[in-house]
């Protein structure tokens, strides 16, 4: 009994004594400069070339000369990391698209206009503005790459109404941001659906739809981000009920999103055109019903492309490039039925 109590004075100091070292450590580190002011102490030394063997010592050397190809570099990657990565889910032919239809594209889906580039905590893409290699979003890479967009969508999409539609709040530990892109949940929070329905856009403007007969190669942008921190509740669970949007999981269709391709694709009919889906998700989607229909001509998904892979989308729409990547996850059809959706959480 008495060495028991002993060793456990002994273990109870020894607690305390790291504890008071691990605390005290944090604090003197803080008050470093203050303490060697006090003391009349240094706590760093400078060592030169003559003082030491410098032998065995490795200089970093740049294998860039400036910043200009630093960012010129970091530009070239990210659009090969695009083109290597992006993978062609589906094409009945329609892809590549040949000169004369990269003149005549209409984008539609709000994350044609304001993408996920990156997740919104974390690996988050640089928005590099007025440097060398300015950041780059879908509309900016198609036009660098000679595309002609329907200004009529471009304008509609950026208007005011619509931009109150699909921004998104996040609450960080910083205080509530604001988004112009989706934004994933909360890990236990449910997905809020921010395409706007097609009687939004007949609101925004009448005469949209109109415009897709002369710029008839009509690209569908869906989007689903990714974070740090953030998660998809699978099933209903997972899905806003104030939606009422008939959306069975968070990563697959809601009825905003269904209403939009068939719009599409009746104007597609009309006009003789084409129709092509890009996924620009973090996460992979339930996708069946996009690839069963016989009306969508291509689906290619893109991931986050980051600040510069947008080029590389651009490249592998008209052909510059052919995309080679390969899904690192699978698409179910039906999450519900996976044994890690049913044990999530």
């Amino acid at each position: 009994m008495r060495k028991s109590q002993i060793w456990r004075g002994l273990s109870a100091f020894t607690a305390m004594v790291l504890t008071l070292s691990i605390v005290g450590t944090g604090v003197v580190n803080d008050h470093r400069t203050d303490i060697d002011k006090f003391l009349g102490t240094s706590s760093t030394r400078v060592v030169t070339d003559e003082e030491v063997d410098t032998s065995e010592m490795y200089t970093y050397t740049s294998d860039y000369a400036n910043t200009t190809e630093l960012v010129t570099a970091m530009a070239d990657i990210g659009e090969r990391m695009s083109e290597e990565g992006s993978v062609l889910l589906k094409n009945n032919g329609a892809l590549p698209l040949t000169a004369d239809e990269i003149g005549k594209v209409s984008l539609l889906g709000f994350s044609s206009y304001f993408p996920n580039k990156g997740a919104i905590l974390g690996p988050t893409a640089a928005e590099n503005h007025g440097t060398d290699a300015d950041t780059v979003d879908l509309v900016g890479a198609l036009e660098a790459r000679g595309f002609t967009l329907n200004d009529t969508l471009k304008n509609m999409y950026n208007s005011d109404g619509l931009k109150a539609i699909f921004k998104s709040e996040v609450a960080t530990w910083t205080g509530t941001m604001e988004y112009l892109n989706l934004t994933a949940p909360a890990v236990g929070g449910v997905y809020t659906d921010k395409e706007p329905s097609v009687a939004q856009l007949d609101s925004a403007d009448a005469g949209w739809r109109d415009s897709l007969n002369a710029s008839n190669v009509l690209i569908i942008t869906i989007g689903r981000a990714g974070s740090e921190n953030a998660d998809y509740t699978p099933g209903e669970a997972g899905v806003d009920p104030a939606d009422g949007l008939n959306q069975a999981d968070p990563l697959g269709l809601s009825d905003d999103e269904r209403g939009l391709i068939a719009a599409a694709i009746e104007s597609k009919k009309a006009s003789g055109g084409k129709l092509v889906i890009l996924l620009n998700n973090g996460n992979p989607m339930e996708i069946d019903e996009l690839a069963e229909n016989e009306d969508i001509d291509a689906i290619l998904q893109v991931g986050t492309p980051g600040s510069y892979g947008f080029y590389g989308v651009a490249d592998t729409l008209k052909g510059d490039f052919n995309p080679s990547g390969h899904l690192p996850d699978t698409y179910a059809v039906d999450n519900s039925i996976s044994p890690a959706a049913m044990n999530y959480g």
